[in-house]
């Protein structure tokens, strides 16, 4: 039997309005909290989450963000 660990790279794009402007380490925190949690579900955990801020608008009721969370999955396969 032969492991092989492949750690594919997914991300996506997610909108939050805030009172106060955040830089990528709120983020990353969060999408991790999240990963972390559903990733469990299948026995499997996170191995990098990264947040870029692709922009910030201000709006009447606060700021909004727009962020791109690119996150590692391990993944393995037995043959």
């Amino acid at each position: 039997m032969v492991f092989l660990l492949s750690e594919p790279t997914s991300s996506y794009t997610m909108l939050e309005k805030l009172p106060v402007a955040h830089g990528p380490e709120y983020f990353e925190d969060a999408a991790r909290t999240m990963l972390n949690w559903r990733a469990q579900i299948h026995g499997g955990h996170v191995s990098s989450v990264r947040a870029r801020i692709l922009s910030i608008e201000e709006e009447p009721d606060g700021l909004l963000h727009k962020v791109e969370i690119i996150y590692t999955l391990p993944v393995l396969y037995k043959f």
